[in-house]
């Protein structure tokens, strides 16, 4: 069975290789760019003199304190141990800069995951069960998802399934950002412009104030000038026009007149029409045929037809 000792970290950076081949875009650079600036500029506090605070590095409203920073290291380390097969005490890992990579790490992760949080992206269940069980170091004999594999593998790295499944979560949260800012293609133009018009468009008006004392006072109008202002107006004044239809309605109803109908009358149109009052006869029909050599068949058959048998009996 392979190596257990880099587990989570194995799990952890194979479930980020994808954000990090996305990191070619130019925005994701920048932003790690700043971050690894701000070291440059500030630098690395002394990770273990320093015992004054608990606090490595504060961001915003959230601190990486020591102890997650040296669990962070000592799983590096046993990272690199594992991958180069001798063991790699503290100084050694100080000379090529490690606490620097490592706390990197962390504040990159941690502010991936503020920006995620605030955006509202979050790893589901069903994605952390989804990822555990596509871990071959977690299979059993039968090649399926082992629970006590899983749980001797993390014991084995030194990490609990709490810590190893949050860790997971905050990848898959992580993940999500990145993708969003890596495969994000721009706007139909249409949308584009719709969405500027509606964010930038402003209107300017000018409102002209005159108080009645500028005014001055009116005089009435002239009789011509009311004529006039009707003249323009008057569409305003008028009612529309209405037709008038008279309607003349000739139903049975209106013209029957059933008491003035003698019974003469009553024969009459009921003889005239009495095909429309009666169901013509039918008939039933059986058609019964016979071969060219079944000339006895035949002639029984009739024979028994003439003698009143019914002929469902043949």
């Amino acid at each position: 069975m392979a190596d257990v000792r880099h587990i989570h970290f194995g799990a952890r950076y194979s479930s980020c290789s994808a954000q990090f081949e996305a990191l070619c875009s130019f925005v994701v650079l920048t932003l790690l760019g700043l971050l690894i600036a701000s070291f440059a500029l500030w630098g690395i506090p002394d990770l273990f003199s320093n015992t004054g605070g608990r606090a490595v590095v504060t961001i915003g409203d959230q601190e990486i304190d020591v102890v997650e920073f040296d669990r962070a290291y000592g799983q590096r380390l046993r990272q690199m141990e594992a991958q180069f097969g001798q063991v790699i005490d503290r100084e050694q890992a100080a000379a090529i800069g490690i606490p620097q990579q490592v706390l990197q790490q962390l504040v990159s992760e941690r502010s991936f995951n503020m920006h995620a949080k605030e955006l509202g992206l979050r790893g589901s269940n069903r994605q952390v069960v989804t990822t555990i069980h596509e871990v071959e170091a977690f299979e059993g004999f039968d090649g399926r998802f082992d629970r006590t594999a899983y749980e001797n593998q993390l014991a084995q790295a030194g990490v609990t399934p709490g810590e190893f499944e949050t860790s997971l979560r905050n990848d898959l949260m992580r993940r999500q950002l990145v993708e969003a800012l890596v495969a994000a293609k721009p706007a139909p133009d249409t949308l584009a412009e719709s969405l500027f018009r509606y964010r930038n468009e402003s209107r300017k008006a000018t409102i002209l104030s005159v108080s009645a004392q500028e005014v001055g006072t009116i005089d009435l109008p002239t009789e011509d000038e009311l004529r006039a202002a009707f003249e323009v107006e008057k569409g305003r004044f008028m009612t529309p026009a209405y037709k008038m239809v008279a309607v003349a309605e000739i139903s049975p109803a209106s013209v029957a007149k059933p008491d003035e109908v003698t019974d003469e009358e009553l024969e009459e149109g009921y003889a005239a029409r009495l095909a429309e009052f009666q169901t013509p006869e039918l008939r039933d029909v059986d058609l019964v045929s016979f071969g060219v050599n079944d000339k006895e068949l035949a002639e029984t058959f009739v024979s028994r037809i003439e003698a009143g048998e019914p002929s469902t009996l043949f």
